[in-house]
């Protein structure tokens, strides 16, 4: 097994592309710039994430990163983090944040200079680990198939070697790297994995490696024939409408394995309490859970996900437009009631001397309440929205239209204020209509 010639081999696609190599100065990352930068009709540049986790040690890193692109006369990248401010900002373990920061500079790095791909070093005994890892997290068939050697533009050309493969080939080319003294404390979950648990392993079984990696290609198909099954089932109870997804519940549990199915097709929306989405099936109307980004709303005989609206204000003041759930509205003041049409669509009428300037819009609250029009007697908004029916997804979009003394005058897009309206005495009035 040659490491330069089955790499070249197997990822002969990335031959001539402009390619980003993610180099921190560890034996591993070290041996795939050696390779690739014998790529002559290839593009590369060295991208190195200066953590300023180990204070001298971190600065070594990058000095010796700079010195290996100059050698190899290759463009390098640097980002300096301070890590720790960001870890207790955040509230995120430093393996969580160091993961998240380098990659979204990494995605940042490639756009602003128009690289195809983004390298990284990882190995063999890097997927057994994350295999070991994802055992204890219980993240299902799909978190026991190891790291993806291609993952949209991320690489990983190394995947098939182990460690001991990339230090035999770093040996016989005299390559130097870095030695991170941090990767052999074991207080980290991967490091205890790598100095006890796979030493013990290969004393069992010395092949154990190769094994596992064909086990691993084993489950990768299982889970290719799971997702086939499920582009072919899902249809039958899983539907798109609106920005929201259906699913039919009683369509869901004339299948089998209804439970496994629902788990499968909700997985990519990160929901982790599955007991908690188990007992949402039996639950009453309008409970739900919650993951990072969405929402799942038990709804009579089904259950609906969706994305709650992310609104960049809580309230905003207007003058002559304003928009919403990406409508837009323009106000305009008249005074010859001729003009009034009140049968055109999506218009809305109100007396101009009577609100209360600045006017401006803000997200409903608890205890809010109006003066319907048509009505003398105030209530709540909460009891306006059960009576005309309005779902929990819907109330996340409503916004208020309030004067300065914060009296709601428009719930925007259902109900004007009554105390608001046009009346025969009034002299101006403010015409607000929706573009369409």
């Amino acid at each position: 097994m040659s490491l330069t010639v089955d790499v070249s081999k197997e990822f002969s696609f990335l031959k001539g592309k402009k390619l980003l190599l993610a180099v921190s100065g560890g034996m591993d990352s070290v041996v795939l710039t050696h390779i690739i930068a014998q790529w002559g009709d290839t593009k590369i540049g060295i991208a190195h994430v200066n953590f300023q986790l180990r204070g001298n040690d971190s600065d070594g890193d990058e000095a010796f990163v700079k010195d290996m692109a100059e050698r190899y006369n290759i463009p390098f990248y640097v980002k300096r983090i301070n890590t720790y401010a960001y870890v207790n900002k955040h509230q995120l373990s430093v393996q969580m944040a160091a993961r998240k920061l380098r990659y979204d500079w990494f995605e940042t790095l490639m756009k602003s200079h128009g690289y195809d791909y983004l390298l990284t070093a990882h190995h063999l005994d890097d997927s057994i680990e994350t295999f070991i890892i994802n055992i204890n997290r219980k993240t299902g068939l799909e978190g026991l198939t190891g790291i993806k050697a291609v993952n949209g533009a991320i690489i990983r050309p190394l995947l098939d070697f182990t460690r001991y493969d990339l230090e035999t080939y770093a040996r016989q080319h005299q390559l130097d790297w870095r030695k991170d003294v941090t990767n052999a404390s074991i207080k980290y979950e991967r490091n205890h994995i790598r100095h006890r648990l796979l030493p013990a392993w290969e004393r069992i079984n010395p092949d154990f490696r190769a094994d596992l990696k064909q086990t691993m290609s084993y489950l990768k198909e299982s889970q290719y024939l799971i997702e086939d099954y499920l582009t072919t089932i899902k249809p039958q109870f899983w539907s798109e409408n609106d920005e929201v997804v259906i699913i039919d519940l009683e369509k869901l549990h004339a299948l089998p394995h209804s439970d496994l199915l629902l788990y499968q097709c909700l997985k990519p929306y990160d929901f982790t309490d599955w007991t908690a989405v188990k007992s949402l099936i039996k639950a009453q109307t309008g409970k739900q859970v919650r993951s990072k980004d969405y929402i799942l709303l038990k709804n009579r005989g089904t259950l609906e996900l969706y994305s709650p609206v992310k609104h960049p204000t809580e309230s905003k003041t207007v003058d002559k437009t304003f928009e919403v759930n990406h409508k837009r509205y323009t106000l305009e003041v008249h005074d010859d009631q001729s003009s009034v049409d009140f049968k055109q669509p999506h218009t809305e009428y109100f007396d101009y001397e009577v609100l209360k300037k600045p006017l401006y819009i803000r997200k409903w609250q608890t205890g809010d309440y109006f003066y319907p029009l048509g009505m003398t007697g105030k209530k709540k908004l909460s009891d306006f929205f059960n009576e005309n029916k309005i779902s929990l997804r819907e109330k996340e979009k409503i916004w208020l239209l309030c004067d300065a003394f914060d009296q709601i005058v428009w719930i925007i897009g259902y109900r004007i204020d009554h105390r608001y309206r046009i009346k025969s005495t009034t002299k101006h009035f403010l015409k607000i209509s929706q573009s369409i």
